[in-house]
């Protein structure tokens, strides 16, 4: 028929459940001209505008100020010349604050503590980030924004389809175990943000499910992948990749290359002989 349905039942539930929209928003159809149009033209796709619209609606419903986070999507690192920060201070309290933040959370966390464990002077972090919530915001969206431009790169780029999948995960892996407790705050927040700063994830969420679906779409198109629903696809590697790093900050099995092989095959070629 020319055409893709963009989500089924189940994941209409999930996605309406996380971002606030309408189960409506999944019945949409799109061509797969106008998908291939997306990837060629380098243009946010419709179902990314949906979602979009829908994280920003729920964000100012929530009473969040303009230039908040989800309307500056997307977030840019900041950049820090060594000239602005000769000794790394800046660096140092965004190491000690995610410490802090992941293991006793944001509102039992004080300034004093972060202060005192990079070495620095109250003043110094009011300087770089203009208060704790400014340095809880700044920790979680330039951390996550560098990931997800990672992840944007990988997925456009020129090796073969399966090879960027294995590139995804090992980046993913990688940064997991370089740093646990920045995957532990970003689990703690999402399950419980109680008295920390609204930052809406989602928006992240939104933007790497996009990049994942387009790339399953253009895989499907050049008969790496069989024809069927990419969103699907989509969802279903991401949910690989979380699983597995979330078994292993609870204490599972730790992340190796085996990691990477085994959730790659399966992914590929299933389980059954």
């Amino acid at each position: 028929s020319g055409q893709l349905w963009v989500g089924k039942q189940h994941a209409e539930q999930a996605w309406a459940s996380g971002i606030g929209a309408q189960p409506s928003v999944f019945r949409r159809v799109f061509t797969r001209r106008e998908l291939a149009g997306a990837l060629t033209r380098n243009v946010q796709h419709p179902l990314h505008a949906t979602f979009l619209t829908e994280a920003r609606s729920r964000s100012t419903s929530a009473g969040l100020p303009a230039g908040s986070p989800t309307e500056r999507y997307p977030y840019r690192p900041v950049s820090i010349s060594p000239a602005q920060d000769p000794m790394g201070a800046r660096e140092e309290i965004l190491i000690q604050a995610t410490k802090l933040f992941a293991h006793q959370g944001f509102a039992q966390t004080s300034v004093r503590e972060i202060v005192e464990g990079a070495g620095v002077t109250k003043p110094t972090l009011y300087y770089y980030f203009g208060s704790k919530a400014g340095l809880f915001e700044a920790l979680i969206t330039e951390r996550v924004s560098a990931e997800t431009q990672a992840f944007d790169e990988i997925l456009g780029g020129e090796i073969p389809h399966m090879e960027r999948l294995e590139a995804l995960s090992r980046l993913r892996f990688e940064r997991i175990n370089e740093d646990p407790d920045f995957a532990r705050l970003i689990g703690r927040y999402a399950m419980d943000p109680t008295g920390a700063p609204h930052l809406d994830l989602n928006v992240f969420m939104v933007a790497q499910a996009k990049s994942l679906t387009m790339f399953f779409v253009d895989g499907i198109q050049c008969g790496v992948f069989r024809p069927q629903d990419p969103l699907e696809l989509a969802l279903a590697f991401q949910g690989l990749l979380n699983f597995r790093f979330m078994a292993a900050l609870c204490g599972g099995p730790p992340l190796t290359d085996l990691s990477v092989q085994t959730l790659l095959s399966v992914f590929e070629n299933g389980v059954t002989p």
